[in-house]
């Protein structure tokens, strides 16, 4: 089978076999855009690993004669295992709705800072209100900027407003509800998403001491996901908290999301 593109005719015209000819008609402009990275830097999580495994067995004590230089045995998770505010080397603040950082016994808050990476992270709820954690939306972001060249869907999830049901529209409303007494939240990238992943448990795979209300589900990231071939580059990054793992989608689909701020 061979492929070729002649790029000089209009329409354009790919060639797939010989005798079979496809013709392309590219109706929209084109979109010239650039994917700009966040200019400052996170500090990184542990993996939340504090036990070793052979080649028959895992959950075991550490370290393990025939298997050396596991995960457990380097890192926060080693140096910093104090489960007080958080699991092994997760470091966690319970934060009121008004900003008061309170006690770690605290039975009700509202976000939660990362005393590692610095990153403050929204709590969610199951009330039915704004910030529950079964409401889903549409990735959507029009700055051209750092959207990957394609803007995505506006209101395509489900959620209290009915109206207002994608990622860009609910950082809008957080910010104007000045949650936990800050007006600069934002979606993560994948790569802060990821940083709350603790890979010692899954279904969900992060603190539930800290994040109780989290559904066993897909959650977007602010991050695009270009796809070069055809100029399809609808997609963008995600955390399953099932286990884990990233992943890309196409935007229109509606996931979960959970938003952050730098927090310092």
């Amino acid at each position: 089978m061979a492929i070729l593109f002649n790029p000089n005719t209009n329409p354009k015209i790919w060639y797939l076999f010989e005798g079979l000819l496809i013709t392309v008609f590219f109706c929209s402009p084109a979109i010239s855009a650039t994917i700009v990275k966040p200019v400052y830097k996170i500090k990184l999580n542990d993996t939340g690993i504090i036990t070793c495994s052979n080649l028959t067995k895992k959950n075991l004590p550490c370290p393990q004669k025939t298997n050396p230089g596991q995960d457990a045995q380097y890192g926060r998770d080693k140096t910093a295992n104090n489960n007080s505010d958080g699991h092994a080397g997760f470091s966690f603040t319970k934060i009121s709705s008004t900003g008061k950082v309170l006690l770690a016994s605290a039975k009700t808050w509202n976000c939660v800072k990362d005393n590692v990476t610095g990153l403050m992270w929204e709590g969610k709820t199951n009330d039915g209100r704004l910030h529950d954690m079964d409401w889903t939306y549409s990735w959507y972001e029009p700055n051209n900027k750092i959207n990957g060249g394609f803007a995505g869907i506006q209101n395509g999830g489900l959620c209290s407003t009915k109206k207002d049901c994608d990622t860009y529209a609910y950082v809008k409303a957080v910010n104007k509800a000045g949650w936990c007494g800050h007006k600069d939240w934002r979606m993560p990238t994948v790569e802060e998403l990821s940083s709350l992943t603790s890979f010692n448990r899954e279904e969900p795979a992060l603190d539930i001491t800290y994040f109780p209300e989290t559904n066993i589900d897909i959650f977007w990231s602010s991050t695009p996901y270009f796809v070069s071939f055809f100029s399809f580059n609808n997609y963008a990054w995600y955390v399953n908290f099932f286990r884990g793992h990233e992943n890309y989608q196409i935007n229109a689909y509606d996931y979960q999301i959970r938003l952050v701020r730098n927090g310092q």
